[in-house]
């Protein structure tokens, strides 16, 4: 029984360990709500959305990060979600499959959080969308880290993420090159793609 118990303290001290580093990056004085782990303010500053934008939110659930991104356009943006009723006029809502986004060609950022793996093809998706939106369009993906192990793996609903070598492969299948990647979020991981011929131009 000692034997078992000392076993499972070292099991326990081992992946706490491994957590601590992630640990670190939650927001403990809102810890209690999304915005703790989820860090909304430092997400839509990371990605400089210009007022005025065009930007889709696909996969916008409930619509948390769409009203962060209105905020960010402005009145004389527009941010297209799917499947969210929204009260600001800026916002449409849009029915889309997995086979077409059904966006019109002056979207400039595409936002999926916590989307990327529900979609059934991606690397066609994405090729798609790559030829109809404009050329130096950047799509950001928040996605969910698929080997997070102690506390953090609470967070995370089983089967809910993207391992992160699956998220560039694909990518690249679709014409895209990864542009920027950010590890403050602590359970997820932040990449913003670009269109390789875009990435190349600059």
């Amino acid at each position: 029984m000692k034997r078992i118990q000392a076993l499972l303290g070292i099991i326990l001290a081992a992946t706490s360990l491994a957590a601590c580093a992630r640990m670190d990056r939650l927001d403990y004085t809102r810890i209690y709500s999304r915005a703790g782990w989820q860090k909304p303010d430092r997400v839509i500053e990371t990605l400089v959305i210009p007022v005025g934008a065009t930007v889709a939110d696909i996969g916008s659930g409930s619509g948390y990060f769409t009203l962060e991104l209105a905020r960010a356009v402005g009145p004389t943006g527009r941010v297209y979600a799917v499947d969210v009723d929204a009260g600001i006029h800026w916002i449409e809502s849009r029915l889309v499959t997995g086979e077409d986004s059904g966006l019109p060609v002056d979207v400039s950022l595409v936002f999926l959080c916590n989307s990327y793996h529900h979609l059934p093809d991606r690397p066609r998706y994405f090729a798609r969308l790559r030829t109809r939106l404009q050329p130096a369009h950047r799509v950001a993906v928040v996605d969910h880290i698929h080997d997070l192990s102690g506390i953090l793996r609470l967070f995370v609903s089983t089967g809910h993420w993207t391992p992160e070598d699956l998220l560039a492969r694909e990518m690249q299948a679709a014409g895209y090159e990864l542009s920027e990647r950010h590890d403050y979020l602590p359970t997820q991981n932040f990449h913003v793609y670009r269109p390789e011929s875009a990435s190349a131009a600059r």
